[in-house]
């Protein structure tokens, strides 16, 4: 069945109480297991979790989705101005509804 988000958690807490390791937060955790559990079934399989391995071993952090003009003047980004279309283009999903339409945009650039 694979290694649920419970065993998860448990793991990375055990992870994180070793001198080398990086302190993770829960809401790392979460964030983590969630991005790596890619057919959403609620537990990692084998290539999910070698990508906790992986990730494990790299200090990071997650950057607010909020800019500081976002922060300091919501309206430019709710109404249908060229910020609000360019807010747009940048985070909502692609026609798959999986993939930001920028990620989508920049893996074509890159494999030009």
């Amino acid at each position: 069945p694979g290694v649920t988000e419970d065993t998860f958690k448990k793991l990375t807490q055990a992870y994180s109480e070793s001198a080398m390791a990086p302190t993770l937060q829960p809401q790392d955790v979460q964030y983590i297991f969630l991005h790596l559990d890619k057919d959403r079934t609620g537990s990692l399989d084998e290539e999910g979790f070698k990508g906790v391995a992986q990730a494990l071993q790299f200090s990071f952090w997650i950057a607010e989705k909020k800019n500081p003009l976002e922060q300091n003047h919501p309206e430019w980004y709710t109404d249908d101005r060229v910020l609000g279309k360019c807010r747009a283009l940048v985070w909502d999903l692609d026609d798959s509804g999986s993939t930001s339409r920028l990620d989508s945009f920049m893996n074509g650039v890159l494999l030009l």
